[in-house]
């Protein structure tokens, strides 16, 4: 096997260890949403346990990423790849962080009916599975096209962290000793729009490695 041909292939299972840290951290927000509409706390512990898991993975794509930069000194296009891959899983890291958070909220609201059915927030973490999805595709393929979607995406998911609050602010008006769960569930739609944040970060390193250039898609 020549240099070249070997390098491509450490790219390729690069890539491939990014895409298995965002299949992670799609199931950890999948898992949390349940959790906390259901009242599964044996769901939210999944989602704590596997954060581990998902910290692990990102040092190691950190690491392979800087060794990589380090032996093969890679240059365009590739070397922004490797960059872009180091802020994708920092991003990823950080989305599965919220949604252990909302796991938490979980736990901590296991005794106590919901003061409301929940349908925003999962509407919210839908639009996050579908962004992150697109994201990482338009990370593998380097393309600002795909990438450019995602901000409106983005859009939608603020809309319903609006609409969340208004809803909270008058049901605490009407009892006010809801007051307590509502500021739980406003924290877990608060990490929900955090997390499509991060994702649209992943998004635009798309566009980085694409065109070079840094833009805000949001």
């Amino acid at each position: 096997m020549d240099t070249r041909q070997g390098y491509l292939q450490e790219l390729e299972r690069l890539q491939n260890e990014i895409l298995s840290m965002g299949a992670m951290t799609k199931e950890a927000i999948i898992k949390a949403t349940e959790s906390l509409k259901t009242k599964n706390v044996s769901l939210a512990e999944e989602v704590r346990k596997a954060d581990d898991q998902i910290d692990n993975k990102m040092q190691e794509i950190e690491t392979a990423c800087i060794r990589m930069i380090a032996t093969q000194q890679p240059v365009a296009t590739d070397l922004r790849k490797i960059e872009a891959g180091i802020k994708t899983v920092l991003d990823l890291e950080r989305i599965a962080d919220y949604a252990e958070d909302i796991a938490k909220i979980t736990i901590k609201l296991q005794d106590e009916e919901l003061i409301k059915p929940l349908t925003d927030i999962p509407k919210m973490a839908q639009i996050a599975q579908l962004m992150l999805d697109k994201a990482l595709d338009a990370y593998v393929l380097g393309d600002s096209g795909k990438a450019e979607k995602i901000g409106e995406w983005d859009d939608q998911i603020d809309e319903l962290y609006g609409a969340i609050g208004s809803e909270l602010v008058n049901v605490i008006q009407q009892d006010p000793s809801t007051a307590k769960q509502a500021l739980q569930l406003m924290l877990a739609a608060k990490f929900m729009e955090r997390i499509g944040d991060h994702i649209t970060n992943i998004a635009e390193n798309a566009v980085y490695i694409a065109t070079g250039k840094r833009v805000s898609i949001s």
